[in-house]
């Protein structure tokens, strides 16, 4: 490994007071993301009425919201990673910190659903029985390599979620060790190198393998999400100021052609990210736009309208309890739709639309309680721990956790 590079002057104050340390606006944008993905996942069978059609049309393209959390994990960790670059205890504080944050949630979930829940429900009801060949992949965070690798069958019951997780884990492992090596420019080429990189493997899988399940779960093939955040990171720590505008001149341009770009593919063939359009450039177009949004958020004055927008308090809340909510919402999801809203026992005026919306109503609301007990009872007692593992500054409260994707170290 070779020693990193000197490093670059810091630019003024006035320009990388918003880049560094808590930025509200991030919260709301996890906020954002969260949602998205409950709006996809709260969905009954899809019902046969023009109008409930077109909200499954849009609703179904939530899963961008897992976009997002890559572009905001991206961001937020590189940047962490890079300022701290001289920390004699680069490694054990960032991987102490990720440890505490991500793993007793995820492995406390772990060991209710496969060790605690089989002998307390009947396994029929849930489908809580899983052989343990189909545990060891959550296990082991590699549930996004379950489904990609063909014959391997699919992700136990509750947590095929979790592929997005282990994808981000598979990033921090490897990601601090890269940041250490290399300098910034040589950090700069080699993320503009894996967002053209990711969308040239999945177009391998896409058209050439028909793996459509590689191009959406593999790691590689998903990294120009992350790289994108994280080269907005480092490109605002470049030379004074230059960075910055350059970001900012180009945010607009980007912002608005992509945006194009999606909405007539939207119009064309819609978003389901199993269309081979969607799966392969698709992709890289969500990546660009959020990435131009997160640059548009960093950049809100806190007391301006857009400002205000992203740091929405409703925004902040979902934010606030992100990486719960995205553990425990399929749980609600699965339950609910077993009992109080089976289709099949509904009477038949409530079908469609209405019976929707009451289950996200009712679905979201539990699943809240749900990650706000956790947060409280049991997440925040680990946090405290986080404070003797800072990174050569003051311990950053404890009451604003990150988002689904551990988001800050």
């Amino acid at each position: 490994m070779t020693a990193p590079e000197s490093a670059t002057p810091a630019p003024s104050s006035a320009t990388a007071r918003p880049w560094r340390g808590h930025i509200l606006a991030l919260d709301g944008l996890r906020g954002i993301a969260i949602l998205l993905v409950m709006l996809l996942h709260f969905q009954l069978d899809k019902p046969d009425t023009s109008l409930g059609r077109a909200y499954a049309n849009i609703v179904d393209s939530g899963w961008a919201g897992v976009d997002l959390f890559f572009v905001l994990s991206g961001f937020l960790i590189t940047g962490i990673l890079y300022d701290n670059r001289s920390d004699p205890h680069y490694f054990r504080n960032f991987y102490v910190r990720r440890l505490l944050r991500i793993f007793p949630l995820y492995y406390g979930f772990l060991v209710l659903r496969f060790l605690v829940a089989p002998h307390l429900f009947q396994p029929e009801w849930v489908d809580l029985q899983a052989p343990a060949a189909d545990q060891a992949w959550a296990w082991l965070y590699l549930v996004n390599l379950q489904y990609s690798l063909p014959g391997t069958g699919h992700p136990a019951p509750f947590v095929g979620h979790f592929w997005s997780l282990a994808i981000e884990e598979q990033f921090y492992l490897v990601w601090p060790a890269v940041v250490l090596a290399l300098g910034r420019r040589s950090l700069v080429r080699l993320c503009c190198a894996m967002v053209v990189g990711a969308l040239a493997l999945r177009g391998v899988f896409v058209f050439a393998l028909e793996n459509y399940g590689a191009a959406y779960y593999f790691t590689p093939a998903r990294m120009d999400a992350l790289a994108l955040g994280s080269l907005i990171a480092l490109v605002a720590r470049g030379e004074t100021g230059r960075g910055v505008a350059a970001l900012l001149r180009w945010r607009r341009p980007v912002l608005v052609g992509t945006g194009a770009a999606l909405a007539v593919l939207y119009t064309w063939r819609g978003l389901w990210w199993q269309d081979p359009i969607v799966g392969t450039v698709g992709f890289s177009l969500v990546a660009l736009f959020f990435a131009a949004v997160l640059v548009t958020a960093v950049d809100a004055p806190p007391g301006s309208r857009l400002g205000r927008a992203f740091a929405n308090p409703v925004l902040l809340f979902f934010g606030r309890y992100s990486y719960s909510l995205y553990v425990f919402h399929l749980v609600v999801h699965r339950v609910l739709k077993k009992t109080v809203f089976n289709p099949d026992q509904a009477p038949a005026f409530v079908l469609g639309v209405p019976l929707q919306l009451a289950f996200l109503v009712t679905a979201t609301a539990i699943s809240v309680v749900l990650a706000v007990a956790s947060w409280h009872l049991f997440e925040k007692h680990f946090l405290k721990l986080k404070g003797r593992f800072e990174h050569g500054r003051p311990p950053r409260p404890e009451s604003v956790p990150v988002g689904m994707g551990p988001q800050t170290a």
